[in-house]
């Protein structure tokens, strides 16, 4: 079976994806790939083929923030023929660039996992075993955090940072975002059970 991205070379020794292991390393690659941009709003449409996003995305010709990994990833998996969607989550309408955030969900099985291109992460119950959406939103709606595990990815993003560009690994980056990275888990259940306490639902 030919390689359904054979214009990505990194991605040469991820012929197929076939579990939750093979999206994490093509999550690896989108997260170092595409640099966090100090002006993210490039145009890029759903119409851009993943060939033409990949060229544009190597030369910096574009970069972006969590809309655009979650895009990209979406494409890519969509390319490896796995059921992906983003998800929009948060305040669009006061977003202005750091109040709503943008993940992806993917299928094996029946099950669907959210992943965090973004941020390089995903979530684990406490025996590491990849936790599922449901079961994700079920331990938050119960104030169960102590059963989610963040586990990051590999890799290290492009970012600016007190006025020089630095490369930075998933954990750090997460550390130093606020409204991406924690306090936006509740504005998922806030739009799926109508919950009025989000600020005190976080993931981290």
């Amino acid at each position: 079976m030919s390689h359904p991205l054979p214009f990505i070379k990194e991605l040469e020794d991820v012929p197929k994806v076939e579990n939750l292991s093979d999206v994490l390393k093509v999550n690896a690659f989108v997260y170092s790939l595409i640099y966090a941009a100090r002006d993210p709003y490039n145009p890029y449409t759903h119409k851009d083929s993943v060939e033409s996003l990949y060229r544009r995305l190597l030369t910096e010709e574009i970069g972006g923030w969590c809309g655009l990994n979650a895009f990209f990833l979406e494409k890519l998996m969509n390319a490896y023929g796995v059921e992906c969607r983003t998800l929009n989550y948060g305040d669009l309408e006061k977003a202005n660039g750091n109040k709503f955030h943008v993940v992806c969900i993917v299928k094996f099985e029946k099950k669907e996992y959210l992943i965090d291109p973004y941020i390089n992460k995903y979530y684990c119950n406490t025996d590491m075993s990849p936790m599922t959406f449901d079961l994700l939103m079920k331990n938050i709606e119960d104030r169960q955090m102590q059963n989610i595990v963040p586990v990051y990815g590999k890799g290290y993003k492009r970012i600016f940072s007190y006025d020089e560009w630095v490369s930075i690994d998933p954990k750090s980056f997460d550390e130093r975002l606020t409204l991406h990275a924690k306090n936006l888990a509740g504005e998922i259940l806030k739009k799926k059970y109508g919950s009025d306490n989000t600020y005190l639902l976080m993931l981290s």
